[in-house]
């Protein structure tokens, strides 16, 4: 573990969060034990007992986990909206009216929208209250009224609702958990407003500029993609919701056929905005920018912006913030000339999200994106590196005997086999023809090619298999053709994530061009998702 310090740090952290309901301690005696763990821990660093400073440090890491967790939950402050509640002061039953601010501008779906109020204010039987805190308000449009809303970031509201309801879940063991999905959005309760007149704009506005800016241009693409994928009799084709599902996180237009293919093929993972999306944009401009030899400043500026734009702009949640921090780590690393470890960087990843937000242990997606990367990173990568890579890598310019000279005692070994057989197969080298030099070079490429989907395999293969267990518990669903499956969608859905974005910016900027770029994304996705549909088919156990 020398060369990876921040794992067991971050594992006795999570272990002291996971811990935390059956480990409880009032805060005083958490203060005791963290003294006491510090002074022991010092004593014995002064005496060089490295051995039981690391068991120490755990100890010690575990207990900070518990004081995280029990801070994480702690009682409702003073004037919230639970506190109110269970107080009588507010009746969630009884029609009231709320003074407060839009901290979403509205999400649209089929059949509804919704937006969340951070609340100032409740009037109920003509008394005003001071209140805090966050209620989800849908609209559902109907002949009457307009199709919507269309609340801002940052406006500020006075709502007329007839009830507030709890967020409840469902009692089928297994199911979704609402309630606590909702509770780390910090939304108490949801309500509905059956029309316009139920809300009326006053005047100020609340939140920040860059929020409200990042709002306004998401609003904005969303709005070219239902522009330029509109179906002659309406609604979003199928193509256009793939788009917005893949590029900015709206997958609500999905339709249930295509999300069933996705999770039939074991794809599914690439239809929503994961950490995979923020990957498959950084590493590409990592690569340009060091093909075109721009300044290490430069290119770790260009890239950072990029991935905390994306991270802003499609609103991932917990996977492309894990995503996003473990790749800003490691361009930290690179500028500095640091040696660049994965799981150093996952571990980090990890700890500053749980101490700023310590239930998100317990959330499905943050559990799947962790343990991926760590099943990727410790597993998928060495396995290949040491099974396949090193014989993918001697096939290159076979006939090259110099280069036998860089390799490895293993690789030069299979470098001369390799040539046994191109000479048994073509004849040798300089004797040869034209036409058997030509095969001899077609052939050599072909095996270095199956060297490479060898790798893709086995890569797939061993992630697949290490999120088997997860996806089991969390989603009741194991779709083994996604080990051949991802293989070939990948890259197709790399290219779209690449040139997805800057096609639709440029459509904001010059309109001309978007209905060019429209059809080069359309075609992109209806090439996916054939793929994905053929995958779906595939019988496998």
């Amino acid at each position: 573990m020398r060369r990876y310090p921040l794992l067991p740090i971050a594992a006795a952290f999570a272990a002291g969060i996971a811990a935390a309901p059956y480990f409880y301690l009032t805060a005083a005696e958490q203060i005791g034990l963290l003294t006491a763990v510090v002074l022991g821990t010092a004593i014995l660093l002064w005496k060089n007992r490295l051995g039981a400073v690391a068991i120490t440090a755990s100890v010690g890491l575990f207990l900070c986990g518990t004081f995280f967790a029990a801070a994480d939950h702690h009682d409702a402050p003073p004037g919230s909206l639970p506190v109110l509640a269970a107080a009588g002061a507010v009746q969630p039953d009884q029609p009231l009216e709320i003074i407060g601010w839009a901290r979403t501008p509205t999400k649209r779906r089929p059949g509804n929208e919704s937006f969340d109020l951070e609340v100032e204010q409740i009037r109920q039987a003509g008394n005003w209250l001071p209140a805090r805190g966050g209620i989800r308000v849908y609209y559902f449009p109907n002949a009457d009224g307009p199709p919507s809303l269309s609340v801002a970031y940052g406006t500020r509201l006075l709502v007329s609702l007839s009830e507030l309801r709890r967020p409840r879940n469902f009692l089928t063991p297994g199911s979704f958990d609402w309630e606590a999905y909702l509770r780390r959005q910090g939304i108490d309760f949801t309500a509905r407003v059956r029309r316009p007149a139920d809300l009326r704009a006053l005047s100020g506005r609340r939140g920040n500029g860059w929020r409200a800016a990042i709002f306004d241009l998401r609003g904005r693409l969303l709005a070219r993609i239902d522009q330029l994928y509109a179906e002659p009799k309406g609604g979003l084709s199928d193509h256009g919701a793939i788009l917005k599902a893949m590029l900015l996180g709206d997958d609500d237009w999905l339709r249930p056929p295509v999300e069933s293919a996705f999770q039939a093929s074991g794809t599914y993972h690439i239809l929503v905005v994961s950490g995979w999306n923020v990957f498959a944009l950084a590493i590409p401009l990592l690569w340009l920018a060091n093909r075109w030899r721009f300044p290490e400043w430069l290119t770790a500026g260009a890239v950072a912006a990029a991935v905390i734009g994306f991270a802003l702009l499609a609103e991932g949640g917990a996977p492309v913030a894990r995503a996003a921090l473990m790749f800003l780590i490691y361009l930290l690393a690179r500028f500095l000339y640091r040696d660049r470890a994965g799981l150093n960087s996952i571990a980090a990843a990890a700890l500053l999200l749980l101490a700023m937000r310590p239930s998100d242990l317990r959330d499905p997606g943050f559990q799947l994106s962790f343990f991926a990367v760590l099943v990727l990173a410790a597993i998928a990568v060495p396995l290949v590196q040491w099974v396949a890579t090193p014989y993918r890598q001697a096939l290159r310019r076979p006939d090259d005997r110099n280069r036998d000279f860089l390799l490895r005692p293993r690789q030069q070994q299979f470098r001369n086999d390799v040539r046994v057989l191109l000479d048994y197969l073509f004849g040798r080298r300089k004797p040869a023809g034209r036409g058997r030099q030509e095969l001899r070079t077609a052939f050599s490429w072909c095996v270095y090619g199956l060297f490479w989907v060898a790798e893709g395999l086995l890569f797939t293969a061993v992630v697949q298999m290490g999120l088997s267990l997860a996806m089991a518990l969390h989603f009741h669903r194991l779709a083994w053709s996604g080990v051949f499956a991802n293989l070939l969608v990948l890259p197709v859905a790399s290219g779209m994530v690449m040139i997805g974005l800057p096609l639709l910016l440029l459509s904001l900027l010059w309109p001309a061009a978007a209905p060019l770029g429209a059809g080069v994304l359309g075609a992109i996705a209806a090439v996916l998702h054939w793929m994905v549909q053929t995958a779906a088919s595939w019988d496998i156990l």
